[in-house]
């Protein structure tokens, strides 16, 4: 089990989180991977995860894989302009996974890797804006229940773009 923060955690930080986790989400269930569960309950050295299924090895489940890395960080800035200073809600982990995937898809030079990240980034903003109720209902959700199972958050997902 996961150690928690012993730090308090600021209302700022929990609602960034909650976006955070919200994109990771929408990103997730976008690509047709699994969701399991997600929360802002403070473990280890963050305040929030989402656990994501993605089947399969090789390309196409690596660039499932970082899409849901930066979908994250993504919302996050979407929703507040910026990322946070203080990365408790784990941009910075999510971004150096990216970075690890884009190596293992072949992208070894810095200039070609960072054209594919923002290009990516473009493409995940945009998937991002289409599903963007999507993303306000699991973070609501996530601030007002702290946790839920992926099964509760695919069931939010799909009534937030139905409405």
């Amino acid at each position: 089990m996961a150690k928690r923060i012993a730090v308090k955690v600021t209302r700022r930080q929990r609602r960034r989180a909650a976006y955070h986790e919200a994109g990771h989400a929408v990103i997730c269930r976008a690509r047709g991977c699994a969701l399991r569960r997600m929360t802002i309950v403070p473990e280890g050295d963050t305040i929030g995860y989402t656990v994501a299924g993605t089947r399969g090895r090789g390309r196409r489940a690596d660039r499932k894989r970082v899409a849901i890395a930066l979908g994250g960080v993504v919302a996050e800035t979407m929703a507040f302009g910026r990322l946070s200073d203080d990365d408790i809600d784990g941009a910075r982990t999510d971004l150096a996974n990216a970075h690890r995937l884009f190596r293992r898809l072949g992208f070894k030079k810095r200039p070609a890797m960072k054209r594919e990240c923002d290009r990516l980034c473009f493409r995940i903003c945009d998937e991002l804006e289409a599903r963007w109720p999507a993303v306000e209902a699991i973070a609501s959700e996530l601030l007002e229940r702290e946790h839920f199972s992926g099964k509760e958050a695919r069931r939010i997902i799909r009534e937030a773009l139905a409405a």
